[in-house]
């Protein structure tokens, strides 16, 4: 009954694990407080649980709930993919004075400020960029018109609507497709062979899943110190996977304490208790960069 219990308290958190994420996303029309590689790898070790998972026959609700959180990573992916392109829109050619020649390095700051910074941080620091500019073609001699320095037009930092969405749909549908379909063939394949390789491959991605979801925080920590801020990040995120590990972990001890039966589930507890301590740190990042730097991060400090 106990297993029961923290297994139930655990599938709920994991049913809810990234909506805060997608609809924080959503709201924000933005992406830009998500690494990609922590996404990707997160995408990676969730197809490998499921690939384990469903290849070695276990229990189909962790077969479901696996196959649902590739769903989502595929998902936010997509998000990502059309959001990401209109936060760099903020920095095109029509952001420049007239006649203003795009200065390299000014470019690059500014799209590495609208990648690290909140979407009030990236107008300011577009103007700021965009007076630089405008000094310099002072100093050339070029007479240009005062420009604004209000920010970008909202126009320039939306996503890109329309066609790519549908592409990026279309990436997703075809992703998921061949993801699922790997499963399907390798299983049907393996029917054929002895039980012991078919327990032997799905030990093998369910250790392979543990690691990757080991390593995966590291790029989203390593983003965060960079920016020294968490704004576009849902901390939610993260408190529902803290639950949902803690949880999870609770379940299958509290069911058996075995060692034919922890060994059968090592790498699904390696996978959930491993990460533990980055799940922490990123809450901590949360809290510290929000207290101590305020919503924007080390921007609050050029005020």
């Amino acid at each position: 009954m106990l297993s029961d219990m923290f297994g139930y308290i655990s599938f709920v958190c994991w049913l809810l694990v990234l909506l805060p994420q997608l609809y924080l996303n959503y709201k924000r029309k933005s992406s830009e407080g998500l690494s990609l590689g922590f996404i990707m790898m997160w995408l990676a070790g969730d197809f490998c649980d499921w690939f384990g998972a469903y290849v070695g026959r276990l229990l189909l609700p962790a077969i479901l709930i696996a196959l649902y959180f590739v769903f989502t990573d595929v998902v936010l992916l997509g998000q990502m993919f059309c959001y990401r392109k209109g936060d760099e829109d903020a920095f095109g050619d029509s952001q420049l004075p007239e006649g203003a020649e795009r200065q390299p390095l000014l470019v690059r700051r500014g799209r590495r400020a609208c990648r690290l910074s909140g979407r009030n941080a990236t107008k300011r620091r577009l103007a700021e960029y965009q007076a630089a500019e405008h000094a310099v073609l002072l100093d050339h001699g070029i007479v240009v018109e005062p420009i604004a320095t209000s920010g970008p037009d909202e126009d320039h930092v939306r996503p890109i609507m329309g066609g790519k969405r549908v592409k990026a749909t279309l990436i997703a549908v075809l992703t998921l497709v061949l993801l699922v379909g790997s499963g399907v063939v390798t299983r049907v394949v393996l029917a054929s062979y002895p039980d012991d390789l078919t327990d032997m491959v799905s030990q093998v991605f369910g250790y392979m899943s543990a690691a990757l979801f080991f390593v995966a925080y590291i790029p989203q920590i390593a983003w965060n110190f960079a920016a020294q801020s968490t704004e576009g990040l849902s901390a939610g995120m993260f408190i529902f996977t803290v639950i949902g590990n803690v949880t999870y972990c609770l379940s299958i001890l509290a069911y058996s304490t075995e060692q034919s039966y922890l060994i059968a589930y090592a790498p699904w507890l390696f996978g959930a208790a491993g990460t533990l301590g980055f799940e922490l740190l990123i809450l901590w990042q949360c809290y510290f960069y929000s207290r101590c730097c305020g919503p924007n991060g080390r921007d609050e400090d050029d005020d």
